[in-house]
């Protein structure tokens, strides 16, 4: 088992269902979601009030999943800035996404994401 396998499967074990999504273009230009489940963790989570009293909050936070889940499903990867991960019921956008290779194989892409 490859340290990128171990890596998966403690994911998927301990982490969290969340969602990745991309959208592409269908016919007539209009949008198709392109979803893969995926295992993660995330932390430092920081909401923000967008106006006060309006109970609109929006976040960033940290999200670290597994690359072999994007392979293993065929997904046309890797994550990309632009690209929708939800979580707890929140919709959230990548903003910055850097992998974590050992050799040529991707272990992990950590994503910071605002929703």
């Amino acid at each position: 088992m490859s340290i990128g396998d171990k890596i998966a499967s403690v994911l998927t074990r301990f982490g969290r269902p969340m969602t990745l999504r991309r959208y592409t273009l269908g016919p007539n230009g209009v949008q198709i979601p392109l979803d893969v489940t995926i295992y993660g963790v995330s932390r430092n989570y920081a909401p923000h009030e967008l106006i006060a009293g309006s109970g609109i909050v929006q976040g960033d936070t940290e999200v670290t999943f597994a690359g072999q889940q994007i392979a293993a499903a065929q997904w046309p990867g890797p994550a990309k800035k632009t690209d929708v991960i939800i979580f707890d019921n929140r919709n959230t956008v990548i903003q910055a996404i850097e992998p974590k290779n050992f050799g040529t194989d991707t272990l992990v892409f950590a994503a910071q994401v605002r929703g």
